[in-house]
């Protein structure tokens, strides 16, 4: 008679959680977003883009 393994499930090690940002990274983050952003807006903006769901708000 063979006994089988031993397996235990996997638990979840803490580095599977995305660690929160610190207000500094977190600033970062947002500023390199909006700069991402600035062309794509912008473009929308003088109408070279055309989103059905986006209205010249005038």
């Amino acid at each position: 008679m063979t006994t089988k393994p031993n397996i235990k499930h996997k638990t979840k090690k803490t580095a599977d959680k995305p660690r929160k940002l610190t207000k500094k990274e977190e600033e970062e983050y947002q500023r390199l977003m909006n700069e991402a952003w600035q062309p794509i807006a912008k473009s929308i903006r003088e109408g070279k883009i055309r989103l059905p769901w986006f209205r010249e708000s005038q």
